[in-house]
């Protein structure tokens, strides 16, 4: 990361290596560099590094543009591209500094990635333009702005070597870090003319000319991951790796009942012990951030907490232990998790508020299931369940006269940001927050509460970092969940087995609004409605890998299935029939986005079935089950569509995976491999929901604690995966939670397939006795 006057001053993220420290202090003092400037803007430095190691300090001031935003060109011509999102081990480093360089047109091997600051962004209304990591919106959403403003840069590049040679600008050719003038065979680096361009205005983004895709060089390349050097070698740094002079440890308890207060604790009884150093009080509730990004930053608290710290991690973790503590459970004391069901059932059953509107209602569905010839229900459920990352929270926080610094991985880091500066009680430009590698987050890190306790206690203890690691305990314990959800089926099939009306009734604990995994089942049905109510829950809610669809998709492919077995159908031929665009409805609203989802989804559908040989035969006991869907939140957001097939060999009490085939529409597919591995992942990530994760409660407190009773997939369950890519010229789409959905509803209805029981509860597990 840039060197920075803050005390402390040496570098948290240089790596162990003396020889390596030494070798990069020197390299940093030989390096300048040219950010492309424009008069009165802060020239606030630039993150970490993905390596870990220090980059140089910037000479020249940012630009309030994107173009200066992104993009920094050195001394010795090599490029500095900051990337606004937290790299979770997704790849988005290696993705977006694809596209950058791309644009750019420079050598792969002079590019130096870096995170980006939140600190600027803020300040400089949000030039970044996306900075949540959250809802597979990365690459996509930054294609465009990534590369306009490498766009940007190549243009100023370009003029000032025209300029210099007194030619016509066309007449300058950028390529591979050069500006080449033909006609007079003269050269130079970016390096040489970046001062110059460093004079000239941006040009306008509606007159920025990208490239067309038949120039790329590393868009569309399976490119090696650039982080991973430092991961096999050991020299990345992640936040649970970062040091400073004079840093100290803590480690946490929150409230063992969500919604507890902390009444008090016996601080003598501990004091005495070596390296203890204090015992803070750390207060919950909201963050007091008013003003969270829209549609995503939802305020749902923290509990009150007790930490210990110490000068190392395990004194402050065994004396946390052996400290006397007094809570107030509060009035989730009472709570269990069958009485939770209980609640949801009761919900399900009563009638709809009189002012209650549905999420979707389309046609006459009352109608069409009074005049169906048969009627089907279905009632699926889903628990709690945590995300598991590997790396237990943890944020490392100073605060003193000069205001508050966060070393932190995070996947909403301005959010964190402007959490840190609350609690700090000093304004956000007092702040400063150091984004750094995550041992994954699926959702996990786009809440802040671990950022606003180690602020708290930083505070509590002036001027000396602390940084605060919770125990794998607390992180299952105290996650903020995807909610409870039980939703009803209701669908009726004429004489001919045609689908003629579907009913979707859920019941859902504390969140954000998840009424789209339901309603927006893109599916030609004559008549469809969807109604969503809430129960209030203790945990406090947040999203993971697949957000609600992950949650409601596989109930809407198990139930077709269903129907389609009921009809005596084959569930490809029943869905490939709800799939076809000219059944859109003409009078339709804003009916051309509806008719591109379902012609996609068909398209997935049936090069799935062609890849997986749907129609071979299967041996007794073998099943095969599909899914297909998209992750479509409203009609105009234009997401990939995918498709999966799974097959099972399912024995009298076993089940085996056998092999998962999924294909994919997600548009131009910038870095194959990393796409492909997001995929995989994604599918042992839905197999560990689907077969064993199961957060439940007792006397409002969690049972499951760590691995033992939470268990991840072992490898020995993973199955064989292929995964294949629609070939496409649109822009890039998400990947990265496709396959959670798609895997958990293919997975069932090939249970079924293979003879097994309909399955209609997560997790399954303990229900694979064959009937």
């Amino acid at each position: 990361m840039t060197h920075h006057s803050r005390t402390p001053s040496s570098d948290p993220l240089a790596p162990a290596s003396p020889e390596r420290r030494r070798l990069l202090s020197a390299g940093v003092a030989a390096l300048a560099g040219v950010a492309f400037p424009l008069a009165g803007c802060d020239p606030g430095p630039g993150s970490s590094a993905v390596n870990g190691s220090a980059a140089p300090a910037v000479l020249g001031e940012h630009t309030n543009t994107l173009a200066g935003a992104w993009v920094v060109v050195r001394s010795d011509n090599t490029v500095i591209l900051r990337i606004p999102q937290a790299e979770l081990g997704q790849g988005t480093f290696t993705g977006l500094s694809q596209i950058l360089a791309d644009e750019l047109d420079v050598v792969w091997t002079d590019i130096r990635p870096e995170f980006y600051d939140p600190s600027y962004n803020l300040a400089n209304n949000n030039v970044y333009v996306w900075t949540a990591t959250l809802g597979s919106q990365g690459v996509s959403t930054l294609y465009e702005p990534a590369r306009r403003a490498a766009a940007q840069i190549r243009m100023r590049l370009t003029q000032a070597a025209a300029t210099r040679w007194g030619v016509a600008v066309n007449a300058v050719d950028a390529r591979e870090g050069r500006l080449h003038h033909a006609a007079s065979q003269r050269s130079v680096s970016y390096a040489e003319v970046a001062a110059d361009a460093a004079k000239l205005p941006n040009p306008d983004l509606e007159t920025v000319v990208l490239k067309r895709p038949e120039q790329f060089r590393y868009i569309g390349q399976s490119t090696p991951r650039l982080d991973l050097p430092s991961k096999v070698d050991g020299s990345a740094v992640f936040g649970i790796d970062i040091k400073l002079p004079g840093l100290k440890f803590a480690a946490i308890r929150q409230s063992p009942v969500f919604g507890g207060k902390l009444v008090s604790f016996d601080k003598t009884a501990i004091m005495g012990r070596p390296g203890v150093v204090d015992v803070v009080a750390v207060k919950g509730g909201k963050s007091g951030v008013n003003d969270l990004t829209p549609g995503w930053g939802v305020d749902f608290g923290m509990d009150d907490a007790v930490a210990v710290v110490a000068d190392d991690w395990w004194t402050a973790k065994i004396a946390l232990d052996a400290l006397p503590v007094v809570w107030n459970d509060g009035a989730a004391a009472s709570v269990d998790s069958a009485g939770l069901e209980r609640r949801f059932l009761a919900a399900l059953n009563a009638p709809l508020p009189k002012l209650h509107k549905p999420s979707r209602d389309d046609g006459d569905v009352a109608k069409a299931l009074k005049g169906a010839a048969k009627l089907f229900q279905a009632d699926y459920w889903v628990p709690f369940s945590e995300h598991a990352a590997m790396e237990p929270l943890n944020a490392t926080a100073l605060v003193d006269d000069r205001g508050v610094e966060v070393w932190v991985g995070s996947q909403m880091a301005d959010e964190a940001l402007r959490m840190a500066a609350h609690w700090a009680e000093v304004p956000v430009s007092k702040a400063k927050l150091h984004l750094v590698l995550s041992g994954g987050g699926f959702g996990r890190r786009c809440n802040s509460d671990f950022v606003c306790q180690a602020v708290q206690i930083a505070k509590a203890l002036r001027g000396t970092p602390i940084k605060l690691l919770w125990t794998r305990e607390e992180t299952t314990r105290h996650s903020y969940y995807p909610p409870l959800t039980l939703t009803r089926l209701k669908a009726g099939l004429d004489a001919r087995g045609r689908l003629v009306g579907w009913s979707a009734n859920s019941i859902v604990g504390r969140a954000q609004d998840q009424s789209y995994g339901t309603s927006r089942l893109a599916h030609n049905i004559p008549a469809i409605r969807a109604d969503y109510r809430t129960v209030e829950t203790p945990p406090p809610f947040g999203w993971k890998r697949g957000v609600a669809f992950a949650q409601q998709t596989w109930m809407n492919q198990c139930f077709l299935d269903e129907l389609a077995e009921a009809a005596k159908r084959d569930p490809l031929a029943f869905q490939l029939e709800l799939l076809r665009p000219e059944d859109v409805p003409a009078g339709m609203e804003k009916r051309e986005l509806q008719v591109a989802r379902v012609t996609k989804q068909r398209a997935v559908l049936e090069e799935v079935a062609r890849r997986a040989d749907w129609a071979a035969p299967r041996k007794p006991g073998q099943g095969k089950g599909l899914s297909v869907h998209d992750m479509s939140y409203w009609p105009e957001f234009l997401s990939s569509a995918g498709a999966a097939v799974v097959e099972v060999t399912l024995g009298r009490d076993s089940l085996r995976v056998d092999r998962v085939t999924v294909v994919l529409d997600c548009g131009r597919v910038v870095n194959p491999d990393a796409a492909r591995a997001q995929i995989e992942g994604g599918i042992a990530y839905a197999l560990t929901d689907a077969l064993y994760s199961e957060i439940t409660l007792s006397k409002g407190r969690v049972v499951q604690s760590n691995f033992h009773d939470y268990p991840l997939l072992p490898l020995r369950e993973m199955p064989q995966v292929e995964v294949h890519f629609m070939r496409s010229e649109g822009a890039p789409h998400g990947t990265g939670e496709y396959s959670v959905p798609l895997l958990i509803g293919s997975l069932l209805n090939a249970i079924r397939a293979a003879g097994g029981p309909r399955l209609r509860r997560l997790p399954i597990s303990s229900q694979l006795t064959r009937t």
